[in-house]
Protein backbone atom coordinates (compact mmCIF):
# COMPACT_ATOMS: atom_id res chain seq x y z
CA UNK A 1 0.00 0.00 0.00
CA UNK A 2 1.18 3.72 -1.08
CA UNK A 3 2.06 6.27 1.48
CA UNK A 4 -1.35 7.93 3.37
CA UNK A 5 -2.81 10.98 1.98
CA UNK A 6 -5.68 12.73 4.49
CA UNK A 7 -7.86 15.30 2.78
CA UNK A 8 -8.09 18.14 5.10
CA UNK A 9 -11.67 19.48 4.08
CA UNK A 10 -11.90 22.83 5.33
CA UNK A 11 -15.05 24.05 5.42
CA UNK A 12 -17.45 26.60 7.33
CA UNK A 13 -21.65 26.11 6.09
CA UNK A 14 -21.95 27.01 2.61
CA UNK A 15 -23.62 23.50 2.69
CA UNK A 16 -24.70 23.32 -1.04
CA UNK A 17 -21.28 24.86 -2.04
CA UNK A 18 -19.74 22.25 -0.19
CA UNK A 19 -21.33 18.92 -1.07
CA UNK A 20 -20.84 20.12 -4.76
CA UNK A 21 -16.76 20.67 -3.77
CA UNK A 22 -16.98 16.98 -2.57
CA UNK A 23 -18.63 15.20 -5.51
CA UNK A 24 -16.51 16.73 -7.78
CA UNK A 25 -13.27 15.17 -5.99
CA UNK A 26 -15.15 11.82 -5.65
CA UNK A 27 -15.29 11.96 -9.49
CA UNK A 28 -11.87 13.45 -10.29
CA UNK A 29 -9.14 13.08 -7.63
CA UNK A 30 -6.86 9.20 -7.37
CA UNK A 31 -4.97 7.90 -5.05
CA UNK A 32 -5.13 4.67 -3.20
CA UNK A 33 -4.92 5.80 0.11
CA UNK A 34 -6.43 8.21 0.63
CA UNK A 35 -8.45 9.38 3.74
CA UNK A 36 -11.33 12.22 4.48
CA UNK A 37 -10.86 14.22 7.14
CA UNK A 38 -13.46 17.55 7.20
CA UNK A 39 -12.30 20.40 9.55
CA UNK A 40 -15.31 22.37 10.36
CA UNK A 41 -14.82 25.84 11.72
CA UNK A 42 -17.92 25.70 13.43
CA UNK A 43 -20.73 25.76 11.26
CA UNK A 44 -23.00 23.36 13.54
CA UNK A 45 -26.10 23.77 11.19
CA UNK A 46 -26.32 23.68 7.67
CA UNK A 47 -26.91 27.48 5.85
CA UNK A 48 -29.80 25.78 3.50
CA UNK A 49 -32.69 26.65 5.69
CA UNK A 50 -32.71 22.46 6.74
CA UNK A 51 -31.01 22.97 10.09
CA UNK A 52 -29.64 19.44 9.24
CA UNK A 53 -25.87 19.13 10.70
CA UNK A 54 -23.56 20.30 8.20
CA UNK A 55 -21.05 17.93 9.25
CA UNK A 56 -23.81 14.36 9.17
CA UNK A 57 -24.68 15.64 5.76
CA UNK A 58 -20.91 16.30 4.37
CA UNK A 59 -20.12 12.98 5.94
CA UNK A 60 -22.45 11.42 3.97
CA UNK A 61 -21.56 12.83 0.88
CA UNK A 62 -18.20 11.85 1.03
CA UNK A 63 -19.44 7.92 2.29
CA UNK A 64 -16.95 5.43 3.83
CA UNK A 65 -14.57 5.65 6.35
CA UNK A 66 -14.58 9.87 7.20
CA UNK A 67 -13.49 11.70 10.22
CA UNK A 68 -13.73 14.88 11.39
CA UNK A 69 -13.47 17.62 13.99
CA UNK A 70 -15.76 20.89 15.12
CA UNK A 71 -13.57 23.44 15.95
CA UNK A 72 -15.78 26.14 18.60
CA UNK A 73 -15.28 29.54 16.83
CA UNK A 74 -17.84 31.86 18.30
CA UNK A 75 -20.03 33.08 15.71
CA UNK A 76 -19.43 35.76 13.40
CA UNK A 77 -15.16 34.86 13.95
CA UNK A 78 -12.97 33.03 11.57
CA UNK A 79 -9.99 30.56 12.80
CA UNK A 80 -9.12 29.02 9.32
CA UNK A 81 -5.50 28.35 10.80
CA UNK A 82 -6.70 26.80 13.75
CA UNK A 83 -8.98 24.67 11.85
CA UNK A 84 -6.22 23.71 9.36
CA UNK A 85 -3.68 23.19 12.50
CA UNK A 86 -5.85 21.18 14.04
CA UNK A 87 -6.47 18.81 10.71
CA UNK A 88 -2.64 18.22 10.12
CA UNK A 89 -2.42 17.20 14.15
CA UNK A 90 -4.93 14.74 13.88
CA UNK A 91 -3.68 13.76 10.73
CA UNK A 92 0.03 13.40 12.29
CA UNK A 93 -1.22 11.33 15.15
CA UNK A 94 -2.70 8.57 12.58
CA UNK A 95 0.67 8.28 11.28
CA UNK A 96 0.09 10.36 7.94
CA UNK A 97 2.30 13.17 6.78
CA UNK A 98 1.21 14.15 3.26
CA UNK A 99 -2.05 16.11 2.91
CA UNK A 100 -3.81 17.69 0.28
CA UNK A 101 -5.50 20.90 1.70
CA UNK A 102 -8.61 21.92 -0.25
CA UNK A 103 -11.63 24.43 1.17
CA UNK A 104 -15.42 23.67 0.36
CA UNK A 105 -16.05 26.36 -2.65
CA UNK A 106 -13.00 25.25 -4.91
CA UNK A 107 -14.15 22.39 -7.57
CA UNK A 108 -11.44 20.25 -9.75
CA UNK A 109 -12.71 19.65 -13.20
CA UNK A 110 -10.89 16.82 -14.78
CA UNK A 111 -8.73 13.93 -13.58
CA UNK A 112 -6.13 14.46 -10.99
CA UNK A 113 -3.77 11.97 -10.00
CA UNK A 114 -2.05 12.07 -6.96
CA UNK A 115 0.23 9.84 -7.49
CA UNK A 116 3.21 11.37 -9.50
CA UNK A 117 3.18 14.32 -6.63
CA UNK A 118 3.58 12.07 -3.63
CA UNK A 119 5.96 10.60 -5.35
CA UNK A 120 8.09 13.62 -5.63
CA UNK A 121 7.89 14.48 -1.91
CA UNK A 122 8.83 10.95 -1.14
CA UNK A 123 11.72 10.34 -3.30
CA UNK A 124 12.73 14.32 -3.08
CA UNK A 125 13.30 15.54 0.43
CA UNK A 126 14.34 18.83 -0.67
CA UNK A 127 10.28 19.41 -1.89
CA UNK A 128 7.33 19.95 0.73
CA UNK A 129 4.55 22.17 -0.85
CA UNK A 130 3.15 21.30 -4.30
CA UNK A 131 0.51 24.12 -5.10
CA UNK A 132 -2.23 23.66 -7.48
CA UNK A 133 -3.76 26.66 -7.62
CA UNK A 134 -3.46 29.39 -9.98
CA UNK A 135 0.12 31.41 -10.35
CA UNK A 136 -0.42 35.30 -10.77
CA UNK A 137 0.79 36.10 -13.91
CA UNK A 138 4.17 37.26 -14.23
CA UNK A 139 5.18 34.96 -11.11
CA UNK A 140 8.68 34.06 -11.88
CA UNK A 141 10.36 30.36 -11.12
CA UNK A 142 12.75 27.66 -11.84
CA UNK A 143 11.77 25.41 -14.87
CA UNK A 144 12.94 21.87 -13.24
CA UNK A 145 12.05 18.07 -13.29
CA UNK A 146 12.02 16.16 -9.65
CA UNK A 147 12.34 12.07 -10.22
CA UNK A 148 9.52 10.03 -8.86
CA UNK A 149 8.35 6.10 -9.74
CA UNK A 150 11.25 6.13 -12.79
CA UNK A 151 9.77 9.46 -14.59
CA UNK A 152 10.89 13.26 -14.39
CA UNK A 153 7.85 14.97 -13.40
CA UNK A 154 8.12 19.38 -15.09
CA UNK A 155 7.58 21.82 -12.09
CA UNK A 156 8.03 25.82 -11.65
CA UNK A 157 9.96 25.83 -8.31
CA UNK A 158 8.80 29.19 -7.04
CA UNK A 159 11.77 30.63 -5.90
CA UNK A 160 11.44 33.91 -3.43
CA UNK A 161 14.05 36.72 -4.66
CA UNK A 162 12.60 36.23 -7.97
CA UNK A 163 9.14 36.11 -7.11
CA UNK A 164 9.21 39.14 -5.27
CA UNK A 165 11.55 41.77 -7.09
CA UNK A 166 10.65 40.15 -10.74
CA UNK A 167 9.74 43.45 -13.23
CA UNK A 168 6.82 42.64 -14.12
CA UNK A 169 4.94 41.37 -10.87
CA UNK A 170 6.22 41.91 -7.31
CA UNK A 171 4.42 39.55 -5.37
CA UNK A 172 5.05 37.69 -1.92
CA UNK A 173 2.35 35.31 -2.53
CA UNK A 174 4.45 32.20 -3.49
CA UNK A 175 2.60 29.80 -0.61
CA UNK A 176 -1.58 29.33 -1.38
CA UNK A 177 -2.74 27.08 1.25
CA UNK A 178 -5.62 25.01 -1.01
CA UNK A 179 -5.61 23.74 -3.22
CA UNK A 180 -1.75 21.78 -2.24
CA UNK A 181 -0.63 18.30 -1.35
CA UNK A 182 2.04 19.11 1.43
CA UNK A 183 4.57 17.08 3.47
CA UNK A 184 4.92 17.43 7.37
CA UNK A 185 8.40 18.98 6.73
CA UNK A 186 7.25 21.73 5.09
CA UNK A 187 5.55 23.08 8.63
CA UNK A 188 8.31 21.69 10.56
CA UNK A 189 10.75 23.90 8.61
CA UNK A 190 8.43 26.96 8.19
CA UNK A 191 5.85 26.72 11.33
CA UNK A 192 2.12 26.47 11.25
CA UNK A 193 -0.69 28.52 10.68
CA UNK A 194 -1.42 31.70 12.39
CA UNK A 195 -4.50 31.37 14.21
CA UNK A 196 -7.80 33.56 15.26
CA UNK A 197 -7.52 35.38 11.91
CA UNK A 198 -9.80 36.15 8.70
CA UNK A 199 -8.77 33.66 6.14
CA UNK A 200 -6.43 36.12 3.90
CA UNK A 201 -4.75 37.01 6.73
CA UNK A 202 -4.38 33.17 7.93
CA UNK A 203 -2.91 32.98 4.28
CA UNK A 204 -0.76 35.99 3.85
CA UNK A 205 0.83 35.21 7.51
CA UNK A 206 2.33 31.97 6.45
CA UNK A 207 3.93 33.92 2.95
CA UNK A 208 5.56 35.84 5.91
CA UNK A 209 6.94 32.78 8.12
CA UNK A 210 7.95 31.14 4.25
CA UNK A 211 9.36 34.32 2.89
CA UNK A 212 11.19 35.71 6.29
CA UNK A 213 12.55 32.11 7.35
CA UNK A 214 16.27 31.88 7.69
CA UNK A 215 16.53 28.77 5.77
CA UNK A 216 16.06 30.36 2.97
CA UNK A 217 16.00 28.56 -0.76
CA UNK A 218 17.86 25.28 0.96
CA UNK A 219 13.91 24.75 3.29
CA UNK A 220 11.60 22.79 1.39
CA UNK A 221 10.84 24.84 -1.81
CA UNK A 222 7.28 25.10 -3.07
CA UNK A 223 6.40 23.72 -6.72
CA UNK A 224 3.90 24.22 -9.31
CA UNK A 225 3.62 21.29 -11.74
CA UNK A 226 3.77 22.10 -15.09
CA UNK A 227 2.54 19.09 -16.55
CA UNK A 228 -0.97 19.48 -14.43
CA UNK A 229 -2.62 22.40 -17.19
CA UNK A 230 -2.01 20.52 -20.59
CA UNK A 231 -4.12 17.95 -19.41
CA UNK A 232 -6.70 20.23 -18.63
CA UNK A 233 -7.02 19.51 -15.20
CA UNK A 234 -8.36 22.93 -13.13
CA UNK A 235 -9.89 24.62 -10.80
CA UNK A 236 -13.10 26.64 -10.49
CA UNK A 237 -13.46 28.60 -7.38
CA UNK A 238 -17.11 30.17 -6.54
CA UNK A 239 -17.54 33.72 -7.26
CA UNK A 240 -19.09 34.52 -4.06
CA UNK A 241 -19.32 33.91 -0.57
CA UNK A 242 -22.63 32.45 0.33
CA UNK A 243 -24.20 33.32 3.52
CA UNK A 244 -23.22 33.42 6.58
CA UNK A 245 -19.58 34.59 4.36
CA UNK A 246 -21.38 37.06 2.06
CA UNK A 247 -23.43 38.92 6.04
CA UNK A 248 -19.84 38.39 7.87
CA UNK A 249 -17.65 40.61 4.89
CA UNK A 250 -20.21 42.64 3.10
CA UNK A 251 -19.42 41.01 0.33
CA UNK A 252 -21.97 42.54 -2.39
CA UNK A 253 -21.24 39.38 -4.87
CA UNK A 254 -24.27 37.24 -6.64
CA UNK A 255 -25.28 34.29 -4.36
CA UNK A 256 -25.50 31.38 -5.90
CA UNK A 257 -23.43 28.02 -7.29
CA UNK A 258 -23.91 29.26 -11.08
CA UNK A 259 -21.22 32.28 -10.31
CA UNK A 260 -17.69 30.97 -10.85
CA UNK A 261 -14.49 32.32 -11.19
CA UNK A 262 -12.30 30.60 -13.36
CA UNK A 263 -9.19 29.72 -12.26
CA UNK A 264 -6.45 28.92 -15.19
Amino acid sequence: MSDPVWILFLTFQRTTFAVRTIEALKEHLFYENLHWHICDDGSKITDDGTERNHIQVLAKAIGGDVTWHDMETPWGQFNLGGNLNRGIEIAQEHGCNQYFIVEDDTVLLGDLDLSPYVGVLKENPQVGFIRFILLVCGMAGLVTGYRASGRVVPFLRLIRKWCMENPWHRDSYIHAFQPALVHRRFYDAYGYYPEHKPPGDTETGMCTQYNSSSLGEDGPQILWPMDVWPKNVQWFHFKARATPYKTLTGSDGKDGIDGWNRID
